[in-house]
Formats: C-alpha cells, structure tokens, sequence
C-alpha cells in the first residue's frame, strides 16, 4: 500500500493512502471515525468472512452478496442463539461494506437497496454484570499496595476512578494531563461518538489522584504511563493503554476470587449506586456519556428490587 505523509501545522502528520481505495469493506472501514470502531468492525468483518469460508474481509467477495444471502445469514446466526445485538452488529458491517460497494460503482443502486431494507433482529438479552461493593473496592486498593509505589500509586488511581467516576477503559488510558483540572476536580474525557464530557472527582476520590500525581509529577503528557518489570516508568515513556487498565482488572478479579471482572463491572457499579440514592435517571446518563437514555435504563435495577419485594407479599 503506497502511503503519503499529510503535514499539519502543529508539527504533527498523518498517513494518507495515495493509491485509490477499491476494496469496499477497506473503504467502509475507512469511514469510521474512532479507532476502536475501526478495530471493532475489522474484527467483525474478518469474523464474518472466515465463517462464510474466506481467509479475511480483504477476500472476500462482498459485492456478490445478494439480500437472500444476507437474510440466510442472519437466520444462521439466530440458530447458533446469538444475541440480537450481536446479529445487528453482523448486519450494520454487511450493509456499511455494501453501500460502500455502491458507492465504488461495484454494484448498481438496486442490489444496494435490496440488502438495505433486509431487517434488523428485535428484542435483547438482560446482561450481567458483578456489582463491586465498598468492601471488595478497599480489598483491590489493600491488595495494590504490595507493590512498588510507583505502580501501586498508578494502579489506584486507575481503580479508584474507575469506581468513583464510572469511566470507560479508554476514556481513561487517553487521559491527559491537559484535560484534567485539580483545583476545581474535574476531568474532559472523550467518550464515545467523539465526544467530550466532565468527569467530576469526589472527595474520596481526590486523594488516590493526589497520590499518583505526587508519584508521577505534574509535567504534560498521558496521565498514565506504562510500567517496567521492576514496577518504574518503562523507559519508554509509553502511556498506559486499554490493555494495561482490562490486564490490572482481570488480576484483581483472579486475586481476589470475583469471577470475570471487567472494567465495565465498575462502571456498571458506579451507575447502580447513583440510582440506588435517588439520583435522576438523566444526570446520571450524563455522568456516563450515553448518547440514549434507554442505555442508561439497563442500570437500573430498582424496578427488579420492586419485582422482587411483590412477590414476597404472596
């Protein structure tokens, strides 16, 4: 693939490609505008390629996918009990390469149109996640002392916002030190759909930052960064990624005998326990930067604990 450089005026560059994209699922991909979207649909479709007996999405012959096809797809997927919202991600990346293959002139307009109008499943499946209780969050943050001060500092700081604001594993792996304000104890996180919200710092919180901070100094840069194998800043200088926060919960999980805790497990507790006092259904979609109240709704676990109390009265 030939590659051009694209130099922007802050000093930085881009790559641009410089031959023409004709491959449609390389031009959907293209298109998408976050980098996990990227990293996500690219797995999607390679999945999706394999199973339908090419070696990846870059082999596969999109353009010769009928709606009879598609349909027969999305009937194999509800065989093998997938869930809606998982066959509807199947169908988003199988209507986004087609239409780019319209778009590419690979097909005319009517084999586009046909493959559009092909439905979406409806319906989903209730979720579940571990709710973190106070008792076991002062258990991880106990458990991360045993270690150097410079990781245990960074590996508190990682939990302790996980728990206090709710944040998701990206949103704080790209933190940076400009976007943070101390004095007024708050952060702006890029969350998803690009984005940005305030992440408000509470008192209990303030000091598992305060820590870190004094550890890591105040100078620009990620607020996190990778550690060595000696628990010092990697030499590097690499900022901690996505990886390092999902690898420090997963060890916690394991440690401390909490079965498949994810990172999704704190922020699930976070808007559990702002429901739970009261706190409005629509602050609390704020807090978490969803773009949909319905989202937020899934949290909420008060009408279960009403479901449950009716059925003692019998």
């Amino acid at each position: 693939m030939m590659t051009d450089q694209l130099r922007l005026n802050h000093g930085q560059s881009i790559l641009l490609r410089t031959d023409s994209v004709t491959l449609p699922s390389d031009a959907y991909l293209a298109s998408l505008q976050s980098k996990k979207s990227f990293e996500n649909m690219t797995y999607t479709l390679n999945a999706l390629a394999r199973l339908l007996g090419a070696r990846d999405h870059q082999t596969f012959p999109w353009s010769q996918l009928t709606a009879i096809d598609v349909d027969r797809i999305k009937q194999g997927f509800i065989e093998l009990e997938h869930s809606p919202s998982t066959i509807n991600v199947y169908l988003s990346a199988i209507k986004g390469v087609i239409k780019k293959a319209w778009q590419l002139k690979l097909i005319d307009a009517d084999h586009y149109l046909q493959i559009r109008e092909v439905k979406s499943i409806t319906g989903r499946r209730i979720t579940t996640s571990n709710t973190i209780t106070k008792q076991q969050f002062n258990d991880i943050i106990q458990n991360l002392t045993e270690q150097s001060e410079y990781k245990s500092s960074r590996d508190q700081c990682i939990i302790s916002m996980l728990y206090y604001c709710g944040l998701r594993k990206a949103e704080i792996a790209n933190l940076n030190m400009d976007k943070i304000n101390i004095p007024e104890r708050y952060a702006i996180v890029l969350g998803k759909g690009n984005k940005e919200r305030k992440a408000f710092f509470s008192a209990q919180l303030m000091p598992y930052i305060e820590r870190w901070l004094s550890v890591r100094g105040k100078q620009p840069g990620p607020l996190l960064f990778r550690v060595n194998r000696n628990g010092d800043k990697h030499p590097s200088g690499d900022p901690s990624t996505v990886n390092t926060v999902r690898e420090l919960i997963e060890r916690c999980g394991t440690l401390l005998g909490i079965p498949n805790l994810s990172p999704h497990d704190f922020r699930h507790t976070f808007a559990t326990r702002l429901l739970d006092q009261g706190v409005d259904l629509f602050t609390v979609q704020d807090l978490l930067g969803h773009a949909d109240v319905s989202t937020t709704k899934r949290y909420d676990q008060r009408q279960d604990n009403a479901l449950r109390a009716a059925v003692e009265t019998l």
